[in-house]
């Protein structure tokens, strides 16, 4: 027991002495079988693997600074190995690999949603090859994507719901997305919902308009609420068209100018048949009426309402109130018509300005006006993002703004 090691060599000799036949075989076998193993080890490196599939199918389709690959590929297909993913990070003049950690630190966050969303894919992959049924739920999966990004995300849910094996439920609050999932995946008109508030209820509603709400409210102008939303719409095809005239009168409706108060429905109803010429028939009501008591009437009823609405038109109606109440206390506490008749743009900036400068109002009151210039602008006006700033927000927001508001003296 002095040599240990050696006593360990000896045994085992003799173990292999005892069983030599046996022995001689097993040596046979592992060098037969050493070519085979060599073999299929190349074989592995050309198979394309589940793993490599969607990590290819990945590559394509995302657009991210870095690409990856499986790097234990062999391992994977002989030994059942969990995939090594490789990440090559790469700029206009050389690339190389990078490890997770570091790859992290340096991609925006909807680049690290793209590669968090690649864990998810694998799953996807592996149910889908082994027809496994699932409830699949995704909330809001495209949320900080750059639209080609978000549109790869949109490819991959049509390539699943199309799989038959899947049953999506697709949450979003990006009206965008939204849409795009609902047309591109062909999704019928009773399984496009919205979601709504009431006190602790929710209530799952169908879309009102599924496509074009624009194409919407010009079908229903004669109701108030839908002819006050298509303002800032029409107004742009003034803008747009050269109708100078017209685009003024439209924007006093959206800023307090002063013809503002002397602007009626019927003003508004002629200014209509003229920019819209397949609407020669309509008729508004009550044509005597000023459409800024229009405008303040829809948005104190839809203010009252009990349901939490996420209709498009009431966020608008509220939007445009909030803005005219706000220039309208402003200009009365400025009480500087040269100064106010003076702006050419950014009114409610000016004014808010200008109110500040003068100290005329207390500290809520400007934190109040601060909150209507930061949130109003983009809900009023046409964007390319199909006023995508005031669906992300929750009418009930809007709401409480108008409230306080309207209480300022």
């Amino acid at each position: 027991m002095q040599d240990f090691k050696k006593l360990q060599k000896e045994i085992w000799v003799a173990y292999l002495i005892d069983q030599k036949e046996l022995f001689i075989q097993l040596c046979e076998e592992y060098k037969n079988g050493k070519g085979i193993i060599e073999t299929s080890v190349a074989q592995a490196k050309a198979e394309r693997t589940d793993w490599e599939t969607v990590v290819a199918m990945f590559n394509r389709r995302f657009s991210v600074p870095f690409t990856m690959r499986v790097a234990n590929q062999d391992d994977v297909i002989l030994k059942g190995s969990a995939p090594q993913i490789a990440f090559i990070f790469a700029d206009n003049e050389s690339s190389g690999s990078v490890d997770r950690d570091a790859l992290l630190k340096v991609l925006s966050q909807g680049e690290k949603r793209a590669l968090y969303i690649l864990n998810i894919l694998f799953e996807i992959h592996t149910r889908q090859k082994q027809e496994i049924e699932t409830i699949l739920l995704v909330d809001d999966i495209a949320d900080s994507f750059d639209y080609k990004n978000k549109y790869a995300i949109i490819e991959y849910l049509r390539d699943i719901a199309n799989s038959g094996k899947f049953k999506c439920i697709f949450l979003s609050h990006n009206f965008d997305f939204h849409r795009t999932v609902g047309s591109r995946l062909n999704v019928q008109r009773k399984k496009r919902l919205h979601a709504q508030r009431n006190g602790r209820t929710i209530i799952l509603s169908e879309e009102q308009y599924q496509k074009n709400p624009f194409l919407f409210w010009k079908n229903n102008l004669a109701k108030p609420r839908y002819c006050i939303s298509a303002i800032p719409f029409v107004r742009n095809l003034a803008e747009y068209s050269g109708q100078q005239a017209d685009y003024e009168v439209l924007t006093s409706l959206l800023h307090i100018k002063p013809d503002t108060f002397s602007i009626t429905c019927k003003n508004l109803e002629d200014l209509y048949k003229r920019i819209l010429v397949d609407k020669q028939n309509l008729v508004l009501n009550e044509p005597s009426k000023p459409v800024i008591d229009l405008i303040y009437e829809s948005a104190q009823k839809i203010a009252i309402e009990a349901l939490e609405n996420a209709e498009l038109e009431n966020k608008i109606v509220l939007s445009i109130a909030i803005r005219l109440r706000a220039e309208s206390h402003m200009i009365a506490r400025i009480n500087d018509l040269p100064f106010v008749n003076a702006i050419q743009e950014n009114q409610t900036l000016e004014l808010l300005k200008k109110y500040k400068t003068l100290s005329v109002g207390s500290v809520g009151e400007v934190d109040l006006l601060e909150q209507v210039n930061l949130m109003t602008p983009e809900n009023i006006h046409l964007n390319s993002f199909m006023f995508e700033p005031i669906l992300d927000m929750g009418s009930e927001h809007l709401r409480n703004l108008y409230a306080a508001v309207s209480a300022l003296q």
